[in-house]
């Protein structure tokens, strides 16, 4: 009604009867016309943020438009093709509109008609494959970060235990041989004590090792000594 205040309404009418005792008859006495405007669409949708491109209709069973989240198409009528998907037995979920995939979810309602949502697919496949980039993210940063702790295990654990298990090893093969004490300045304080009780070892043998010259030393001195005296006499 184009005069009116509100050009696109949902009209509502109701016959009023009258029951007469005498006569036992009802009969119609008035009409009663309410017209409703898409303020409960606005009012709702002002509390609900829609994604972009998502659209919330209610449709009645003629398949004309009761409520829409565009107030320009309230009041309008279904497409043909659109409205044999939300009216088919078997739910149909995804389908092309306007050149674009679109998920569509439809509830019928108390008044045989449909509640529907439509969306773009577009919206649903960019979070997923944002969350499959993220998750691919922490996958390589736990990578990362077990890398960087092997790492470090193996140079401030592995290492040092191997290089005093090879260390003793070699004191094994050549006990005369001097070695070199390993060095401590990465090591852990658990694999630290480890190191020092190998160093402390070395030197050890090369205190052994010096006093066992310097015996020999004094030994071939008292020798020759006692010789040279021997012929003198």
């Amino acid at each position: 009604n184009k005069n009116a205040v509100q050009p696109k309404a949902i009209s509502v009418v109701r016959a009023i009867h009258h029951f007469s005792p005498a006569s036992g008859k009802s009969e119609v006495v008035g009409l009663i016309v309410i017209h409703l405007n898409d303020e409960i669409m606005r009012n709702y949708l002002a509390g609900v943020t829609l994604a972009p491109g998502t659209q919330l209709m209610q449709v009645d069973r003629r398949g004309f438009i009761e409520l829409h989240s565009d107030v320009k198409l309230f009041g309008m009528p279904l497409t043909p093709a659109l409205l044999d998907l939300v009216r088919a037995e078997k739910p149909v979920r995804l389908l092309m509109l306007d050149g674009q995939e679109v998920l569509m979810a439809v509830k019928p309602t108390a008044q045989k008609g449909w509640l529907v949502t439509l969306s773009p697919r577009a919206l649903l496949t960019s979070k997923i494959n944002r969350l499959a980039f993220i998750s691919f993210g922490l996958v390589v940063l736990a990578i990362l970060a077990m890398t960087l702790l092997t790492g470090y295990f193996a140079k401030t654990v592995v290492l040092p235990i191997r290089s005093v298990s090879e260390g003793f090893g070699a004191i094994a093969q050549n006990p005369d041989k001097p070695h070199a004490p390993l060095p401590t300045e990465h090591a852990r304080a658990e694999v630290l004590q480890l190191i020092q009780g190998y160093n402390g070892h070395l030197q050890a043998l090369q205190l052994q090792r010096t006093a066992a010259k310097e015996l020999s030393l004094a030994k071939l001195q008292a020798e020759t000594a006692n010789l040279a005296k021997s012929r003198f006499l």
